[in-house]
C-alpha cells in the first residue's frame, strides 16, 4: 500500500507525508463493518486499501484511511 501510494502521489503531483505507523490495518473495516483479510495473497473484497477521504488533497495521515 505505502509502495503504490507513493507511486500515485508522485505521478499525479500529490503531497506525500506518510509513514509506516500511518499504515495500522484495523481489524474491522471502518467504512463498512467487515473483518479485513490480512495476509491473503488474493486481493478480494475484504482486503485492506489505502483510500483517499478527499481525493482532491494528498496522501497525508489526516486525509486516508484503510478500508475493504
Amino acid at each position: 500500500m505505502k509502495y503504490n501510494a507513493k507511486i500515485r502521489a508522485k505521478q499525479h503531483n500529490l503531497p506525500y507525508s506518510l509513514h509506516n505507523y500511518h499504515f495500522k490495518i484495523p481489524i474491522i473495516c471502518p467504512v463498512l463493518g467487515i473483518m479485513l483479510s490480512i495476509n491473503n495473497p488474493k486481493i478480494d473484497y475484504n482486503s485492506p486499501t489505502l483510500d483517499r477521504i478527499d481525493n482532491s488533497k494528498g496522501y497525508t495521515p489526516d486525509n486516508v484511511r484503510i478500508i475493504s
